[in-house]
C-alpha cells in the first residue's frame, strides 16, 4: 500500500506547484521513514530468540553403573529443579524395566551428583592450580613431601566435575520451595545405586573398605595397615565427605574420640599432622575436589 502510494505520488508531481511539491515531498519522507521501523522490529524478535535460545535447559542422566544407557531431557526454557527429578524418575524407571536391569535402579538419592557442564572449566583451573602447589612440595624436602606425592597420585584417578551440592530427594524438594532453583543451562543427573563399602584417601593411601552399621571412623582408620609413610599422618582427626557432598572435620582418637559413624558411601580423608594455616588450606582444597569427583560405586 505505501509502495503504491509512493508511485502515484511521484506520478503527479510534475502536475503541482513548488509549495504543493513542498507538501508531498514531506508526505513522501514521512511515508519513507515509516517503512523504515520495520527492521527495528525484525531485529528485536530476532534478539528474543536469541535469549529464549540461551535459557534452554538439557539435562543428561544416566546411571553410575557401567555400562548405561544416557538419556536426554530437553527443556525450551528455564525450569525449576523440581520438574527435572520428576521427569528423570519417570523416564529412568521405564528405562530399567525396558532393559531389566535391576543393578541399575537409582535407589541411593544421597549419592546422587547434579553436574554443571558449563562450569567444568573452572574446575579444570582448580584441579590444575592445587596440582602445581602440591607438586611444588612433592619435589622439596617439605615434611608432607610423601604425603604431596601420594595426593597428587590419588587425585589422578578421580574424574573431577562441577557438582552441584544440592537438595536431589524429590520429596524434600517439593516441601520446600527454597530447595527448588529455577535451571538455566546445560546439567548431567548421575543417578547412584546403593552401595557397600566407604572409600579412604589421603595420608594411608586409597583404600576400599566394606561398609558396617555400627562402626565408628576410629574402627574403619584402625583396618588400615599403617606404614612409614604417614608418620606425619593426623591421628587424631580425619575429613569425611558424606555421599550427598556435606564435609566434616571429626576427631577420632582414643583421647578425643566423637564416636562419629560414617554415613553408608561416605569417604574418609587423612590429612597431615601439620596444622600450619598454608597446608591446611592445600587439605581443605583437596577434599573439595574429591567431594565433586564422579562417585565409585
Amino acid at each position: 500500500m505505501m509502495f503504491l502510494l509512493f508511485k502515484r505520488s511521484l506520478m503527479g508531481m510534475k502536475r503541482l506547484s513548488a509549495h504543493q511539491l513542498r507538501c508531498r515531498s514531506a508526505l513522501l519522507t514521512a511515508l519513507l521513514s515509516a517503512m523504515t521501523v520495520i527492521q527495528p522490529i525484525t531485529a528485536i524478535a530476532e534478539s528474543h530468540s536469541d535469549t529464549m535460545h540461551e535459557s534452554t535447559v538439557t539435562v543428561m542422566v544416566r546411571a553410575v553403573s557401567a555400562p548405561s544407557p544416557e538419556l536426554s531431557l530437553q527443556y525450551p526454557q528455564a525450569v525449576r529443579l523440581e520438574q527435572v527429578l520428576t521427569n528423570a524418575a519417570h523416564h529412568w524407571r521405564k528405562t530399567v524395566t525396558t532393559l531389566n536391569q535391576p543393578s541399575l535402579a537409582a535407589n541411593f538419592t544421597e549419592g546422587h551428583h547434579f553436574i554443571a557442564i558449563q562450569e567444568s572449566p573452572l574446575i579444570t583451573e582448580l584441579v590444575h592450580q592445587l596440582s602445581t602447589k602440591l607438586n611444588t612440595i612433592a619435589n622439596s624436602n617439605d615434611d608432607n613431601a610423601i604425603l604431596a606425592q601420594l595426593l597428587l597420585l590419588q587425585m589422578k584417578n578421580q574424574q573431577f566435575a562441577a557438582r552441584k551440592k544440592i537438595e536431589l530427594d524429590l520429596d524434600r524438594v517439593r516441601l520446600r520451595s527454597a530447595l527448588n532453583p529455577l535451571l538455566s543451562g546445560e546439567y548431567q543427573l548421575l543417578l547412584s545405586s546403593r552401595p557397600n563399602s566407604v572409600w579412604v584417601f589421603g595420608a594411608y593411601g586409597e583404600h576400599t573398605l566394606p561398609y558396617h552399621s555400627d562402626y565408628e571412623l576410629s574402627d574403619y582408620i584402625a583396618t588400615i595397615t599403617l606404614s612409614a609413610q604417614n608418620s606425619h599422618s593426623n591421628k587424631s582427626t580425619a575429613w569425611v565427605i558424606a555421599p550427598d557432598g556435606t564435609i566434616e572435620r571429626v576427631d577420632y582418637a582414643y583421647w578425643n574420640n566423637a564416636h562419629y559413624q560414617p554415613a553408608l558411601g561416605s569417604t574418609i580423608i587423612i590429612g597431615s599432622s601439620d596444622q600450619s594455616e598454608p597446608w591446611q588450606a592445600l587439605e581443605r582444597e583437596f577434599v573439595e575436589l574429591i567431594s565433586m569427583s564422579s562417585p565409585s560405586w
